[in-house]
């Protein structure tokens, strides 16, 4: 049940997040793309695939009952998917080519705290969402000096706060 409620909460944030990217409908361009691309970033194979399959599994069940509602604003959501491998080096250079070469407007994943991490500068930099349903390090979204990666979220409680119940 909570797994559903994390997922259920990451593509909320994730569709809220893609309404305020959204051009304006008054503005008449042959660039307006006709799909919003929204890319995961997941560990589909390696050591930790299971926790990726997963999330993969839910995102793709929701965005199929969101397009066959309308999807987002009047657009169907096309997902880039790409494997991690359940690798930090790998997960950088997914989270780098999803916001440079793919043109995603959000990024959902990666799964565990030390592959989001390792993607979080791509996206800080690109400016483009990263969200994790299921990192819980506590600098996952702020830094060691107590900096917060502006576009970087997670949809779960961080370590030190689970440790204090």
């Amino acid at each position: 049940m909570k797994k559903r409620l994390s997922l259920f909460l990451t593509l909320l944030l994730a569709l809220t997040l893609l309404a305020g990217c959204a051009q304006s409908t008054n503005d008449v361009s042959s660039d307006v793309p006709e799909t919003i691309k929204v890319g995961l970033n997941y560990e589909l194979s390696g050591g930790v695939a299971t926790y990726g399959q997963g999330l993969t599994s839910g995102v793709e069940l929701a965005v199929e009952e969101i397009n066959k509602n309308g999807g987002v604003l009047g657009k169907q959501l096309e997902l880039v998917k790409v494997d991690n491998k359940s690798d930090n080096a790998e997960a950088a250079n997914v989270s780098s080519r999803l916001a440079t070469r793919d043109k995603v407007v959000a990024i959902l994943g990666a799964a565990t705290s030390g592959n989001t991490k390792a993607a979080s500068p791509a996206a800080n930099e690109n400016k483009v969402p990263l969200i994790s349903a299921s990192a819980t390090a506590d600098d996952v979204t702020v830094d060691s000096n107590g900096k917060v990666r502006e576009y970087i979220f997670k949809t779960c409680f961080s370590d030190s706060f689970q440790l204090m119940i």
